[in-house]
């Protein structure tokens, strides 16, 4: 129970770090998110978020499904994220590695829950980070899914 509760308080410390705009970088590229968190230190914290970039097969079974859907495929060129991507997020907390610059050692830290807070708020004007994160450039997923005669233009 002891460890619930300060799980729970990590998590809030981390939100309220995010909504003070504590993360002042953050960075994804495929499998990783990688953020700097300012803290009570006079250098920031380093953050790693790492997830296990989805099978290639994975990818060929979605991107098949989401080009089969007209209103899917027009919301991935228009730059948003389809429903039918959302199991891309990861399902499992032991999916994502989390390590952290300071010195708690716990399951989450405030400074890694922080990201996850910014990273969830930057997918409300990028969604396809998420994308990105997972294992997949947000460019090739549009290239793909551009009409045939136009990639061959």
């Amino acid at each position: 129970m002891l460890e619930g509760a300060e799980l729970g308080r990590e998590i809030s410390r981390g939100q309220a770090y995010a909504a003070d705009g504590r993360v002042v970088s953050l960075a994804v590229v495929p499998g990783r998110i990688s953020a700097a968190v300012s803290g009570t230190r006079p250098s920031p914290y380093r953050v790693l978020l790492e997830v296990h970039p989805l099978d290639p097969t994975v990818w060929t079974e979605l991107l098949s499904v989401v080009f089969e859907r007209p209103a899917a495929r027009a919301a991935l060129l228009r730059g948003a994220l389809p429903g039918e991507l959302a199991r891309l997020i990861p399902l499992d907390p032991v999916d994502v590695s989390i390590q952290c610059s300071c010195p708690v050692h716990d399951a989450i830290c405030k400074h890694a829950a922080a990201v996850f807070f910014d990273f969830a708020a930057r997918l409300v004007d990028e969604p396809l980070l998420l994308l990105t994160w997972r294992g997949c450039e947000a460019d090739a997923i549009t290239g793909m899914l551009q009409i045939p005669e136009a990639r061959t233009a």
